[in-house]
Order: structure tokens, then sequence, then C-alpha cells
């Protein structure tokens, strides 16, 4: 690939990750002295994803648990996102962790990503898929905060005109992970806020289990997913955990369709049962310390660069980048 600078002030390093949305990149600031990550998306593909996830963040802004943007625009035939540094995934902190996260870093998880798709939903958006590996850690002062990332298939569950819900209804279909996306999803209906919580639903569960029970049917069909989601009991699928996970899933699927979830509720639930059980909600997790920081088996990943400083806002060069864009 040719490209190495973008916008004249963000060099290229090394490349941290790659996938069919294009590849993603630990980038040093040459003005700043800092790094930052970038992601690239090939435009000839067609297919603007990040376009469409730089326009979400945008409309999000500055929120606990939002990765901060830089800069967005075109260069060298690439769609480009300059965002700042994060820590590993909760995907691989689980392989860390020989796949089993305990029982105090699961509710301390669940209520901070309650608060952040809180935050999402207020600004009109859900986050349609919602999995450990679109979960990361921050880095630095941030390191104890759940970030949600990768807005790719977001969507506005309110009409951006009349400011009304959507309708309930069939949409284009299953586009999502099939492991963690809500039932409604693999029935093909449009999907509301109800259907994030599920699918944090099954994501704590599994931390907890170690597996889903259709993980192992995942690579026979779309259909016998869906079956195993929908004849699985809330019961069976939560034996032997904490009474809070079959709370906060049967919670989601009772929930109607345009209902705001009560979230407050949702918090308390696990909370509550952190207190009742005398753990401390100090954040502190499986991984790591009580700042934060990882052992040094994690720290030697190239994700983990010191962040820049997190900005309150969405700079001039993220906004200068997406005028670039209209124009």
């Amino acid at each position: 690939m040719d490209l190495v600078r973008i916008d004249g002030r963000y060099r290229l390093e090394r490349r941290v990750g790659s996938g069919s949305y294009g590849e993603i990149y630990i980038t040093h600031d040459i003005l700043s002295g800092q790094d930052v990550t970038t992601k690239l998306e090939p435009i000839e593909g067609g297919h603007f994803t990040l376009e469409h996830e730089f326009h979400v963040y945008l409309k999000l802004g500055r929120g606990t648990g939002i990765p901060c943007i830089h800069w967005f625009g075109t260069e060298a035939g690439f769609n480009a996102v300059v965002m700042c540094c994060l820590g590993q995934s909760l995907a691989e902190l689980f392989i860390h962790c020989k796949f089993q996260f305990s029982v105090k870093t699961v509710l301390q998880l669940g209520s901070q990503l309650i608060s952040c798709l809180q935050f999402i939903h207020s600004h009109n958006f859900i986050h349609c898929d919602l999995k450990p590996s679109n979960i990361v850690m921050g880095v630095g002062k941030h390191a104890n905060v759940a970030h949600i990332i990768d807005f790719g298939l977001s969507k506005e569950f309110r009409d951006p005109h009349t400011r009304l819900h959507i309708p309930y209804g069939n949409t284009l279909g299953l586009t999502k992970t099939l492991t963690f996306t809500s039932i409604q999803s693999h029935l093909g209906m449009e999907l509301g806020r109800r259907d994030d919580l599920e699918s944090l639903a099954y994501i704590l569960i599994y931390f907890l289990h170690s597996s889903l029970p259709w993980q192992g049917l995942y690579f026979q069909g779309h259909d016998l997913v869906a079956e195993s989601k929908q004849s699985t009991s809330t019961h069976d699928l939560c034996y032997g955990l904490p009474p809070a996970l079959r709370t906060f899933l049967k919670y989601s699927h009772l929930l109607s369709f345009n209902a705001k979830p009560d979230y407050d509720y949702l918090r308390s639930i696990f909370n509550d049962l952190l207190l009742r059980e005398g753990f401390n909600i100090d954040m502190i997790f499986d991984w790591g310390s009580s700042d934060g920081r990882v052992n040094e088996q994690l720290s030697s990943s190239p994700k983990h660069n010191k962040c820049p400083k997190q900005r309150t806002g969405l700079g001039s060069q993220a906004q200068r980048g997406s005028f670039i864009l209209a124009n």
C-alpha cells in the first residue's frame, strides 16, 4: 500500500488488525508526538462503512465509553478515520483470563455497558452489533472504562424528520454476528433498544459460562442458531449464574419494541448484587490492577500504546475532514 500519511500529520506505523472492512494501523501524530489509531477502508469496494461510522460518532459526540475521533476524510483511494488509541478488547482479555471472568468483573462490566448503551440510545442510535470484540478497555486514566466501538452497522431508531420511533416490521435480514445477536434479528425483524440489551445479556452470560449453547451450531446455518436461542429457556441458559443475569435477560425479552428501557433499574440489578455479595464497586477487573494497568503479558501487545489526552469534543480536524467529503 502506497499510503503512508493521513492529512499530512498522521504517519502509519504498523498494522494491528484487518478484516473485510479494511485495515487498522497504529499511527503517529507528528504534530502532537502521540500515537493514535487509524482505520482504513478502500473506496473502490463501494462499501462506505467508515463514512457511516464517522457520522454516527459525530452525532454521538463525547460520552463515557465512546472513542474520541480526531479526523475523517479520504486519502489515496481510502476512507480513513483517526481516533484515540484504546486497549484490549473483551474478546482478547477473555482469552487471557482462560475463558472465565469472575462474577465481580461481569457485574461491573454490565453496569458500565448499560450506561454506555443508555448514552448511545439517548442520541437515538442503536448499535446493532454488540459482541466482545466490539467492546474495548481504555488506556491511561481511562483504563478501567469499557468502550463500545465499531458503529458501522448502527442505525437511528427514530425518524430524523418526525422524531417518531421507527415502525416494527420486517427488515433486510441478518447481517450481525450470530452468537450474540438478538432473536428478533434472526427473525429478520426491525431492531430496537431492547435488542442491544439482549445482545449484552448474551455477552455477560457467555463470560460466566465460557460458552453459549448455540455456538457449536454456527457453521450449520442461521436457522439452527435461531432455533436454539428460541428453544433454550432463560432458566436453563442462566442456570447456576447470579439471578441478576436471568432478570436482565428476561427484561430484554419482555420489553416492547418501542419502549424505553429503565436503565437505572437495570444498573441497580448489577450494583445491588455487587454490594450484597460484599464486593467493592472499584472497577478493578480480573486482568488488571487498581490503576487499570494490565500485566506484562498483555501490555506487550502492539495495541497498548500511550493514548493522547482525550478531547472534550470532536476537534476541528474531524469536522474539517467531514466537510471535505461533503464537498
